[in-house]
C-alpha cells in the first residue's frame, strides 16, 4: 500500500494531504499515481495509473507494495508510524536494482525502525537487515509478540535449569520459543550483530511491556526451544530509544 508520493515539484505528499485530479509520481518506480483518499470503507492510498509502456515496472512495484500491505493496514502498525513526522515515514531506499521502503528512518541516528505486527519470513527479515546495513544504517525491529501467543513462554527464575543458569545475567529475563516459530521469523539470527537490534512488545492486563533481546541460545541441529535472554525496558526509555522524544512526538 502506497501512502506517500511525489508531486511534480518533488515534494513528498502524504495520502491524506493529496488532492483529486493532481498528478503524483511513485517514489519507487517513477510512474504516475492517483490519490484514493475518499470514503471510509478502505484505508486511503495511492494507486498506479495504468501505463502500458511501463506495465512491467508497475507490476513489480505493485508486488512490493502488496507485500507490505497486510502489516501496514493494522491499527497497531499505523499507530506507531504516526508518532513520527511525515518526512521520516515510508522512506524509500534504492541500491542498484534493489528497492526497500523503511517504516521509519531517523537520519540523525542513521537508524531504520521497522514495526512488525504480521508474520514476516526469515528471508525478508535477513534481506532488509543486509540491505540497510550495506547502506551504513542500523536496524531496530519492534515485533508485536501478542501475535505469537502460545508460541513462546516466560520462564520463571524458579524454573531455570542448569543450561539457562549458565547464560542468564543480572537484570535479564528469559523466554522460550519453539524452534519452528523462531526460525520461520528470524532464521539463524542470534543477536550477535551490533547493527541489528530486535525488541518485542507484549500486553498483559492492558499493560505494555517492552523487551530488548540481548542473547539467543539454542542449537538448530536439535528440536529444542530457543531461549531469548532479554532486558525489559520502561516504556519511556524504550520510546526514547526509537527516537520518540519524551515519550511523544
Amino acid at each position: 500500500m502506497i501512502l506517500f508520493a511525489l508531486d511534480l515539484a518533488g515534494n513528498r505528499i502524504y495520502i491524506e494531504n493529496a488532492h483529486a485530479g493532481t498528478a503524483y509520481l511513485c517514489e519507487e518506480c517513477g510512474t504516475r499515481l492517483m490519490a484514493k483518499n475518499k470514503g471510509s470503507e478502505r484505508q486511503h492510498h495511492y494507486a498506479h495509473v495504468p501505463d502500458e509502456k511501463n506495465r512491467g515496472i508497475q507490476r513489480d512495484c505493485k508486488w512490493r507494495s502488496d507485500l507490505r500491505t497486510e502489516n501496514q493496514m493494522s491499527e497497531w502498525h499505523r499507530s506507531w508510524q504516526e508518532r513520527y513526522p511525515e518526512n521520516q515515514r515510508e522512506v524509500v531506499f534504492k541500491k542498484g536494482d534493489r528497492i526497500f521502503r523503511a517504516d521509519v528512518f531517523l537520519p540523525e541516528r542513521r537508524e531504520v525502525i521497522e514495526f512488525q505486527h504480521s508474520r514476516i519470513t526469515s528471508e525478508d527479515f535477513h534481506a532488509r537487515n543486509e540491505f540497510y546495513n550495506s547502506l551504513g544504517y542500523s536496524v531496530i525491529w519492534l515485533f508485536d509478540f501478542d501475535e505469537l501467543e502460545g508460541r513462546y513462554q516466560y520462564i520463571h527464575p524458579d524454573q531455570y535449569d542448569d543450561f539457562v543458569q549458565r547464560f542468564v545475567r543480572d537484570g535479564q529475563k528469559v523466554y522460550a520459543m519453539d524452534q519452528d516459530t523462531y526460525r520461520s521469523t528470524f532464521g539463524d539470527w542470534k543477536a550477535k550483530s551490533k547493527k541489528v537490534h530486535v525488541c518485542f512488545m507484549r500486553t498483559y492486563n492492558q499493560w505494555r511491556f517492552y523487551s530488548y533481546i540481548k542473547v539467543v541460545t539454542g542449537s538448530f541441529k536439535y528440536d529444542m526451544p530457543m531461549h531469548l535472554f532479554v532486558i525489559e525496558m520502561k516504556e519511556r526509555d524504550f520510546l526514547s530509544r526509537i527516537g520518540i522524544n519524551n515519550g511523544y512526538r
